[in-house]
């Protein structure tokens, strides 16, 4: 979490948009990746737009349909009815006609990013969208956001500009950076500058049009435990009398500083600091993590079962009791070995040294278990061992996704987008579908099951 600390120290570096700056944005329009972004992180800046009599645009990307995936009350088609709705309502609040008002109703969770099949149909949808309107100024989400579909949004937005005539300006709000992020996540360069607008005078229509979305804010929806919801801590961000935006040079490659998987040195090397330096044995996130991880698993027993990257062996103990067989994989020699130790009762366990995609096992599975090493590829070898997991998992075979969320700068991907790029492979093949997902405060759990 970003603290108030460093907070207050972005905001004293930005610089103050004025009201008469804010006239000279002209025609704006505010991309929101699901229905309450707006509000959240630029809702005071659009009351004071519309204050001015400057004419504001608000595109919806995702269907807002997955905020509470267990609820019988409010199914998918349901809940993406209540949140246009409460959107609406929300733009009335902010004085944004119903009419400037465009959903492109994308997969809640799954808006694809450059590397989705349908990433360039987005594109044009939105391309679409902003030729009818002819903004001068756009507020998007920031492109390195910890939520997916926000730096989803941000690439669509992003790629579309590039094809517009005209350039409008492009203003990144903050949304996530605040609960999961970290100040190192935001580059101190000079390709980065920082405003902030004064929204005291309409803070109050700002607070009623982030109540107005009552599906996020409260237990409106009261059948899904596990459903979505803002808490007061989570609100206390957005209510600090400023907003803040971020400019900096338009994004136009995949990851080119990042395009390789982490070698099998960097994890011989990370693990020449100590047995267990990322505290497996200890931390109460993985405590939590394992308890979540065996509780979405609904079979009694697994037949044959395949861990990839199981570490010091913490939870490959914990997995065992569940599996009559289970292989486990590791490409470091040092936590190898002690998974090694930890399991040497454990006849039916195989642990082996193995350096995935590259490496494979010739056998069929009715489970295989990724946590906590998606992030660690690149896109080819994410999308290699994707299709080495599918063809080696039996009919009616499981496949667990569990991965830490938060944004890493030294890491090729996020657990968001490995979880996003197997949500919509299973869409677009249809091998596969998703039986469950959860999202906790750091981590997310997808399971799927192969057709």
């Amino acid at each position: 979490m970003v603290t108030k600390t460093e907070r207050k120290n972005w905001q004293q570096h930005a610089t103050e948009i004025s009201a008469n700056d804010l006239k000279q944005f002209g025609t704006t329009v505010v991309i929101s990746p699901h229905e309450d972004d707006e509000s959240l992180g630029c809702g005071g800046t659009i009351a004071l737009l519309r204050q001015m009599d400057v004419p504001v645009f608000v595109v919806f990307v995702s269907d807002g349909s997955k905020s509470h995936p267990n609820s019988k009350k409010f199914p998918a088609e349901k809940l993406r009815e209540l949140r246009e709705a409460e959107a609406l309502k929300a733009l009335q609040i902010l004085d944004v006609p119903m009419e400037n008002a465009s959903f492109m109703r994308l997969k809640d969770t799954a808006v694809p990013n450059q590397n989705f099949p349908d990433f360039d149909a987005a594109v044009q949808q939105m391309l679409e969208i902003l030729k009818g309107i002819n903004p001068k100024t756009i507020l998007v989400t920031w492109e390195k956001d910890p939520h997916a579909d926000h730096r989803s949004s941000w690439q669509i937005l992003n790629q579309a500009v590039l094809q517009l005539e005209t350039q409008p300006r492009v203003l990144q709000y903050l949304i996530w950076i605040w609960e999961l992020g970290k100040k190192a996540d935001i580059s101190q360069d000079e390709a980065v500058k920082w405003f902030q607008v004064n929204i005291k005078p309409v803070a109050e229509i700002k607070k009623k049009a982030v109540e107005a979305h009552a599906s996020q804010t409260t237990r409106l929806i009261d059948d899904d435990p596990e459903g979505f919801i803002l808490s007061p801590e989570i609100l206390a961000h957005f209510d600090d009398g400023e907003e803040l935006f971020i400019e900096s040079k338009p994004f136009v490659s995949d990851h080119p500083e990042k395009a390789n998987s982490l070698s099998a040195d960097f994890f011989n090397e990370f693990y020449s600091h100590g047995d267990d330096p990322w505290h497996f044995e200890s931390s109460p996130y993985e405590r939590s993590k394992y308890q979540a991880t065996l509780a979405a698993l609904p079979r009694e027993i697994y037949q044959n079962a395949f861990e990839i990257g199981c570490s010091i062996g913490v939870l490959t103990k914990m997995l065992a009791p569940k599996c009559k067989k289970l292989l486990a994989v590791e490409p470091a020699d040092v936590p190898l070995q002690k998974a090694k130790e930890r399991l040497k009762a454990d006849a039916h366990v195989q642990l082996q040294k193995m350096f995935v995609p590259q490496d494979f096992p010739q056998e069929q599975f009715d489970l295989i278990l990724l946590s906590e090493v998606g992030y660690f590829l690149s896109w080819e070898d994410l999308q290699k061992l994707a299709g080495l997991m599918t063809e080696h998992l039996q009919p009616g075979g499981q496949l667990l996704l569990v991965h830490w969320t938060p944004v890493v700068a030294e890491f090729p991907l996020t657990g968001d987008e490995v979880h996003d790029y197997f949500l919509n492979l299973c869409q677009q093949k249809k091998h596969m579908k998703q039986v469950l997902h959860q999202r906790h405060e750091k981590f997310r759990l997808d399971l799927f099951e192969k057709n």
